[in-house]
């Protein structure tokens, strides 16, 4: 993990633009990856559950990834990182949305010392089917147990990185493997190409077998159909 703090020194030599590193925090009870973060200007971790069931439901971690390990390496790297911690609680209906769960979690987080908390819901296709968006009034519960300064229930701006080197194809098909996009996101991506070469280009691959288009939310996106 020397790696890391490498990487972040180096950025910090080149701007002077905060460094934020979004992360699961699943190895925080590790020392060198507590130390590898310290430059950083914003660490934002992950807590969605406050039991060993729930953790591995929607988080499926390692076999060796304890949500008791998870916490107390939050709490060792409150204890040497002094600056912002903006911890993300990921809702899922049914799941972890009810009273129970979110005073449960506020009990964790009461505990962390993190600076700002963070609601947010699944907007993209989930890998499972039983995954789904609460509905309104428990995120507005969230907020107000959770004392959640913001709810990031908002269309995504996306901000990706494409290889220019390949084919649009290629450069959709890499992205499409890691999560699925909106047409109107794939556009984005080649502003030097029309969206009607584009969509051509979507329907080629959907005849090709290569990914497919699925409804989620009243909503169309395309995801790869291989990894």
């Amino acid at each position: 993990m020397a790696l890391s703090k490498s990487l972040i020194s180096k950025i910090k030599n080149l701007t002077s633009i905060p460094i934020a590193i979004i992360t699961n925090g699943a190895l925080l009870y590790k020392e060198d990856v507590r130390k590898s973060l310290l430059d950083a200007d914003v660490i934002m971790p992950t807590l969605d559950a406050y039991s060993e069931k729930i953790f591995r439901k929607i988080n499926r971690p390692h076999k060796e990834i304890k949500l008791e390990k998870v916490i107390e390496g939050f709490k060792e790297f409150r204890k040497i990182y002094s600056n912002q911690i903006w911890l993300e609680v990921m809702l899922i209906k049914d799941i972890n949305d009810d009273i129970q769960s979110l005073k449960e979690i506020r009990k964790i987080i009461d505990q962390l010392n993190v600076d700002r908390v963070y609601i947010n819901v699944p907007i993209r296709p989930p890998a499972e089917s039983w995954v789904e968006i609460p509905p309104t009034f428990k995120l507005s519960e969230a907020q107000e147990i959770l004392k959640a300064e913001n709810i990031a229930y908002f269309e995504e701006i996306l901000i990706e990185s494409v290889d220019r080197e390949t084919t649009p194809e290629n450069q959709i098909l890499n992205i499409l493997k890691r999560h699925p996009l909106r047409n109107e996101q794939i556009y984005t991506l080649f502003p030097e190409i029309s969206e009607k070469e584009i969509q051509e280009l979507l329907d080629e691959m959907k005849e090709q077998g290569i990914i497919e288009s699925i409804s989620y939310h009243n909503k169309i996106f395309w995801k790869s159909k291989t990894r």
